[in-house]
């Protein structure tokens, strides 16, 4: 019966490896179409404005939106909060909490 319980948790510790594995995989293809896009997003409007001229090819920066907020997700998935910031957050949500049931 130990055994059997043994093999149980090995195995599912290889899964853990072989998921966290693909988890890295993963965030590295993220990182590099994102890098990608992210340049080419900056790249292409001074491209087009050289080749035409035209004040309006500026427009295109504002495709630097979408790529700009998965950055945003992805640094905040990537390098999740400290200890002390954990613990600020918490006590500002607190705060806001107190304050919504006096002002009702």
């Amino acid at each position: 019966m130990a055994q059997k319980q043994e093999t149980a948790s090995h195995r599912s510790t290889e899964a853990q490896q072989e998921d966290e594995t693909q988890r890295r995989q993963l965030r590295w293809c993220f990182f590099i179409i994102l890098t990608i896009w992210t340049l080419t997003s900056i790249v292409t409007p001074i491209v087009v404005f050289c080749l035409t001229k035209s004040l309006y090819s500026f427009s295109l920066f504002s495709t630097l939106g979408p790529p700009i907020y998965l950055w945003y997700r992805f640094t905040k998935h990537v390098f999740p909060l400290d200890e002390k910031t954990f613990e600020l957050e918490k006590i500002r949500i607190q705060v806001k909490a107190q304050n919504n049931k006096i002002s009702r």
